[in-house]
């Protein structure tokens, strides 16, 4: 398989993978409580997203519209920053990796971060 088509097949799968999120319901982990992600208010959203990146490009923080939503959790899905795990229930939970809570903070110098 090239690389080119390895390259449409992620991109198949992330696609298959946002329409169950979108469909079904999606809760997150936030200082220690499952929040259904549609249903959060946009500055609880804004506080959760927030603690993934610092800056937000092309989104009003004050609203957080599901269009925006969806294109932050696929993204950090894609980053492999979030995984996905499907509940009996039907219900998905958006899970941290490991790879990103355990990162080394950015502000730390490099002489501190071991």
């Amino acid at each position: 398989m090239s690389k080119q088509e390895r390259s449409k097949r992620a991109e198949t799968v992330q696609r298959v993978q946002l329409v169950r999120i979108l469909e079904s319901r999606t809760f997150c982990q936030w200082q220690g409580n499952e929040l259904d992600v549609k249903h959060m208010v946009p500055d609880q959203f804004d506080a959760w997203a927030s603690s993934f990146v610092d800056e937000f490009v092309g989104v009003d923080r004050g609203e957080w519209d599901v269009f925006d939503r969806w294109r932050f959790i696929n993204t950090l899905l894609g980053e492999t920053i979030l995984v996905v795990n499907e509940r009996e229930n039907g219900t998905i939970l958006l899970i941290e990796t490991e790879v990103f809570s355990s990162a080394p903070e950015v502000d730390e110098p490099a002489s501190q971060a071991s």
